[in-house]
């Protein structure tokens, strides 16, 4: 039995999801995302609901719309197919949307992810907020380890003041009770 085009592009959206899972992308409750599923009957491939059609292909991410596409190199028509996940997300109230369209000849991994240069701006911007806060809080626990070692090295030159301290008052004690010192590295008794 052959594979219909709609059996084929199920595959590559359960291989996108599976990629995606082992890059650690998980739905924000922290489930599984999963792959929308294939109409039930080759005649639900032809009158499919026209509301799936808005459904991401990716599924279980609240802010992304992901769209998969197989295509070919001559039937590419990566600015319809933005401009179509664009609406598609919206309407589904998605803040991002992007195409993943196959690479023939590549794996699965080395696919495009085509999405407009506002979103990427917008992700680029993200990232790098978070790259700084990141750093910053980086160097803020560095800080706190730096001053925690700094407060225990304190605390211990304290303690040994304190045993000097101590020593220095049982000599005294020695040698008020005794009339001489305690000989040297011994403690007074």
């Amino acid at each position: 039995m052959p594979i219909t085009p709609a059996r084929a592009a199920f595959d590559f959206r359960e291989l996108i999801v599976l990629l995606l899972r082992a890059e650690g992308v998980t739905a924000p409750d922290g489930g599984d995302i999963t792959a929308r599923a294939l109409p039930k009957s080759r005649l639900g491939e032809r009158f499919s609901d026209p509301e799936d059609e808005d459904r991401s292909d990716i599924q279980g991410l609240d802010i992304w719309h992901l769209t998969t596409n197989l295509s070919s190199n001559e039937s590419r028509d990566m600015s319809g197919a933005l401009d179509r996940a664009g609406i598609a997300a919206e309407r589904d109230g998605k803040r991002y949307h992007a195409n993943i369209w196959h690479r023939r000849g590549r794996p699965a991994a080395e696919s495009y992810a085509v999405m407009p240069l506002r979103v990427l701006a917008e992700l680029i911007r993200e990232t790098e907020a978070a790259a700084s806060l990141a750093a910053e809080a980086y160097a803020e626990a560095q800080t706190a380890r730096d001053n925690e070692s700094l407060e225990n090295a304190k605390a211990a030159m304290a303690a040994e003041k304190e045993r000097e301290r101590n020593i220095g008052l049982a000599a005294f004690a020695h040698l008020m009770k005794h009339g001489t010192l305690p000989p040297t590295g011994q403690e007074a008794s």
